[in-house]
């Protein structure tokens, strides 16, 4: 929230009330790992909402996974990020004068592969 000034006590615009994370790592096979995280945002206010007037920018909750094989000093990790393709959006804004809200998409499922190696 503001501490102080015209919009003092109001929310911040874009700042979720509640976030949370959880996940697990399940050990498949010695040095292959299966992961997943879900993260919940909470609903908050939209850009250029100081005074908080509209309503709030719903939450959402998004699942990411992948599947990891270690050895040695290498890693290869396959994901899916949005795992249950969730339409959401992280940005969105509101025209305080006309009161127009504005949406910026999310993405949706993706894909991607990761290879590392520590020295």
């Amino acid at each position: 929230y503001f501490n102080g000034g015209e919009y003092s006590k109001n929310d911040i615009p874009l700042v979720p009330r509640h976030k949370a994370s959880v996940g697990f790592r399940l050990n498949l096979f010695k040095g292959v790992f299966f992961n997943m995280v879900g993260t919940y945002v909470g609903s908050r206010y939209y850009l250029n909402d100081q005074a908080n007037a509209y309503s709030r920018l719903g939450g959402y909750i998004v699942t990411d996974t992948n599947i990891m094989w270690s050895y040695k000093s290498f890693k290869i990790a396959f994901g899916i990020n949005n795992l249950f393709e969730s339409d959401y959006s992280e940005y969105a804004g509101v025209n305080v004068d006309t009161g127009q809200k504005f949406y910026y998409p999310s993405p949706g499922r993706s894909f991607n592969l990761r290879l590392d190696y520590v020295f």
